[in-house]
């Protein structure tokens, strides 16, 4: 870490802000004089900027001098700077942080209560300042609305753009745009890119100071809380499948179901399940849906939600490890769930968790993940049962939904697959061996699976699911692909 510039860097950061700069206390200007701030425009002209600690005490004057000829000020003058100079000791930071408190409070003020401070100025360091400044700014000049919106800034860690602020605090977002731009020009508050906010983090120490103090107002830290609870577990909602979320966005809703559990708000959260998974899931946030399914487990728990918490192990947790061909872990969340659901008599749920079993077996055996006295063909015909168990479950269901026949169809599809698998199998094994046995098994695996596929097209068409229909029409293809060489055994 520098403590200083050199007077190289130090031209070279004019340099830069002279295209920046207006007649007014803007972003741009903060941002690229102090070098602790992020602005898009730096990863433009590329600048090699270190984060600084203390100024020497020329290039501190030289700072403070450059600064207040940008803003008008009238409590603060050139005059001031050996004061400054003694509260700052030459943190850039604290230099703007005074500079933009006197927009709103007299600096003679800042001085007075500062002499009054029980502390050795000659001791105090750089933190204790901080909490000084952020004192006087949170008891004597931030309003009640600008006290909310610094604690949500300091309570979460991810940057929040104006709209969940406003619904948070149920006002105008002219209002929030107006107190952020306050917050702003104080050097509390930072603008990231997307116009997302966050708390100026020149570094770890003052987030923790401010955090410490907006703490202490438990009623206001716990509104606070419940407001971005409420705001960001129905994001999900508010999302149709073509608009892809934010990073931020992502990270702070996985916060407020994480905040959701610890304030035991299990039943809300379980309430919205099914579109915060259907969210994660159409924005290709895998891993972190697998880490919220944990959490919506939990809160299944608490809440002795047997139908919830068998749902998450099959539909949610499983069927992503299914996804992922981590076939072992799949299959242990996959039988806890059908297990639940046999003891709850949800044939529905149990017809899906047999299917899903059924193709973790599959795909052991395509692609040989054997266990102990268990072979290749042994998996295919555990699948081939638990396949044939599902649909007999979905036959029963089907005199009474007719939807059910859609899944019906889906499985044939999948039995149509495993029957041309198997087939592949049996065929490159047979060849292999000069196992005529084994090449004719393969062909009569071949017919079956254009067979059900059949079977499968029948129900699809009769409830116009083009989905089903194209899907199946693939499952022809791969088997007669297997027929169209006719099997010849020469030995």
């Amino acid at each position: 870490m520098k403590n200083d510039f050199n007077s190289k860097v130090w031209e070279l950061i004019l340099e830069l802000n002279k295209n920046f700069y207006s007649n007014s206390f803007d972003k741009q200007s903060a941002i690229i004089i102090t070098t602790a701030k992020k602005n898009a425009l730096l990863s433009e002209i590329k600048p090699q900027f270190v984060f600084v600690e203390r100024f020497s005490k020329e290039n501190a004057q030289r700072f403070f001098y450059h600064k207040i000829s940008l803003i008008r000020i009238a409590s603060i003058s050139e005059s001031d700077f050996e004061k400054i100079q003694i509260i700052s000791k030459g943190n850039p930071a604290l230099i703007e942080l005074i500079i933009g408190l006197s927009l709103r409070f007299e600096f003679s003020n800042i001085w007075h209560s500062f002499c009054n401070y029980p502390i050795n100025l000659e001791l105090v360091e750089a933190d204790q300042v901080f909490g000084f400044l952020f004192d006087l700014a949170w008891e004597q000049i931030l309003s009640e609305l600008h006290r909310k919106i610094l604690m949500i800034l300091s309570l979460f860690p991810f940057s929040i753009s104006i709209d969940p602020i406003a619904e948070i605090l149920q006002i105008s977002k002219e209002k929030v745009t107006k107190c952020l731009n306050d917050l702003y020009s104080f050097t509390f508050a930072d603008m990231e890119f997307d116009d997302n906010f966050a708390m100026w983090e020149v570094n770890s120490r003052y987030k923790r100071i401010s955090y410490l103090r907006l703490v202490q107002d438990a009623a206001l830290s716990k509104f606070i809380k419940g407001g971005f609870v409420n705001y960001f577990v129905c994001l999900p909602e508010k999302y149709s499948d073509s608009l892809m979320p934010k990073q931020a966005e992502i990270e702070n809703l996985i916060l407020a179901i994480e905040l959701a559990i610890k304030m035991k708000k299990w039943n809300f959260v379980l309430e919205h399940s099914d579109s915060i998974n259907r969210f994660f899931w159409k924005s290709g946030y895998w891993p972190e849906r697998l880490y919220v399914n944990r959490l919506l487990l939990e809160a299944s728990r608490q809440t002795k939600n047997d139908l919830i918490r068998a749902r998450i192990l099959v539909q949610d947790l499983g069927f992503t490890f299914l996804r992922f061909e981590d076939l072992l872990r799949a299959e242990q969340y996959v039988k806890v769930g059908l297990t639940m659901f046999k003891n709850i008599r949800d044939a529905t749920g149990e017809a899906l968790a047999t299917r899903h079993l059924a193709k973790v077996s599959l795909l052991m055996g395509e692609y040989e993940h054997l266990k102990p006295d268990l072979n290749w063909a042994d998996y295919f015909q555990i699948a081939r049962e638990l396949y044939t168990e599902s649909i007999k479950i979905r036959q029963k269901l089907a005199s009474q939904d007719s939807d059910q026949k859609i899944a019906i169809a889906d499985l044939k599809l999948d039995f149509g697959r495993l029957c041309w698998l198997w087939g592949r199998k049996c065929e490159k094994y047979g060849r292999a061996t000069n196992d005529s046995q084994m090449v004719l098994d393969a062909k009569r695996l071949y017919n079956e699976s254009i067979s059900v596929t059949k079977e499968g097209i029948e129900l699809f068409e009769e409830f116009k699911v083009l989905r089903g229909i194209s899907k199946a029409y693939g499952n022809y293809g791969n088997a007669y692909k297997e027929l169209a060489y006719p099997i010849q055994i020469s030995w």
